[in-house]
């Protein structure tokens, strides 16, 4: 927003720094991870395997669910609901030592 009550200098280091901020986004989104793939390639790639474990896991296939939901841990390991949902299948099937320790 323009606020005529603010320096040109003033203004001038506001549109430096947010230029900075919004190239240091950028280049972080298009920065690729050491499995030459980037943050968005590996979540798009881990979703393949999560929308699979939910098919699984609605029909109650708790082991090929957990399958799946490993694959998509794999693809991306921050991938916190397919961290959550293979602990659950996990605890579906009885398995709680591997429902509480990551694989």
């Amino acid at each position: 927003m323009y606020n005529p009550n603010i320096s040109f200098g003033y203004r001038a280091i506001i549109a430096i720094i947010s230029f900075i901020i919004v190239g240091q986004i950028s280049y972080a989104a298009s920065t690729t991870t050491s499995s030459g793939k980037s943050a968005s390639e590996k979540r798009e790639e881990a979703n393949i395997y999560f929308k699979r474990g939910l098919n699984f896991q609605n029909t109650e296939n708790y082991i090929e669910a957990s399958k799946e939901y490993k694959k998509a841990v794999k693809a991306d390991s921050k991938y916190a609901e397919a961290w959550s949902n293979l602990g659950f299948s996990y605890r579906k099937q009885g398995n709680y030592k591997k429902a509480i320790k990551r694989p």
